[in-house]
């Protein structure tokens, strides 16, 4: 059934919308909801839902790296798609290729297995966002904390064999990268590989402009000391279109119930606790008696509220 729809999702037109899709997105989450959520969740293939800012992961498995890879956060935070940990270990392989030896390729946070909001980015909604350390000069194997990153310890070799491997497989949407070290590589290239300023164009941003969007490599504040890689996935985007971000949140309910008896309702801009405890048919007092609030209580946007089973 899963195959038939993905197949469908491919061959539709990448905008594909109204009401009558609405529908599908409806009856699918509906179908999903109706089985065993827990059996759900173990065969459905992870799907990546909405953009980076506002989306969802469903169905997410946490990324646990492999040969010359270290991932330095909990697997609650590393949480991706098949497609986007084929890649990571793409990228490690072919810079172990052309520079044999030295320091493991860090990875960071990705996104919550549910996807959503990840304090303190904006992005990491949808699985696909990765930070990484850049490699480093004079880093032994072995140690992994994220240290100031200048034109001493820039390993600009490595960092190029994975942004031009990158831009040649078309495997993400955008990197972000530091100006500064746009320069260097934007140097490595041009003196020590023979580009031309042209060539470069599609691939580092500098020195047309800090963040040229239509470059792979764009200028980001915060990305001194590590980049930003957000991965294509088009099998989990495709797979994705067969929810919406409510829907997604709906499953994701359903299979916490399963679970453990309760799921977060995260509070959205003007939502009251009357108006939350409508929304999932629990009493306003019981509500309250769960989270420890008041009819006086002062909800913010982003806020956590713990809805029970009655």
């Amino acid at each position: 059934m899963y195959a038939l729809a993905l197949t469908l999702l491919l061959l539709a037109p990448p905008h594909t919308g109204g009401a009558a899709w609405a529908t599908v997105q409806v009856a699918w989450v509906h179908a999903l909801t109706t089985t065993d959520p827990e059996r759900v969740a173990v065969l459905h293939p992870a799907v990546s839902i909405g953009p980076a800012a506002n989306g969802r992961l469903l169905f997410g498995r946490p990324y646990q790296g492999g040969e010359g890879i270290y991932v330095r956060v909990p697997p609650r935070h590393a949480c991706t798609v098949p497609e986007v940990a084929w890649a990571l270990g793409f990228l490690a392989r072919e810079v172990r290729r052309q520079h044999p030896g030295g320091p493991d390729m860090v990875v960071s946070d990705i996104s919550r297995c549910g996807g959503g909001r990840f304090p303190p980015h904006r992005t990491h909604q949808s699985g696909r966002d990765v930070d990484m350390r850049y490699f480093q000069l004079g880093i032994a194997r072995g140690f992994y904390d994220y240290i100031f990153v200048g034109p001493w310890n820039f390993d600009v070799a490595r960092v190029w064999v994975m942004v031009e491997t990158i831009h040649a497989h078309d495997l993400a949407e955008v990197v972000y990268i530091d100006v500064a070290h746009q320069k260097a590589l934007h140097a490595y290239a041009t003196e020590q590989l023979g580009y031309t300023r042209e060539a470069l164009g599609p691939i580092i941003s500098w020195p047309h402009a800090r963040r040229r969007l239509a470059s792979l490599v764009q200028h980001m504040p915060g990305h001194h000391n590590h980049l930003h890689i957000r991965f294509r996935a088009p099998l989990a985007v495709a797979g994705g279109r067969l929810f919406t971000v409510d829907t997604a949140l709906e499953f994701l309910r359903a299979l916490d119930l399963s679970r453990t008896g309760k799921f977060d309702h995260v509070v959205r801009r003007g939502e009251t606790l009357a108006m939350i405890a409508n929304t999932h048919d629990v009493r306003l007092r019981q509500l309250m008696s769960w989270n420890r609030l008041s009819k006086r209580s002062v909800l913010r946007p982003g806020d956590v509220v713990e809805v029970r089973k009655r």
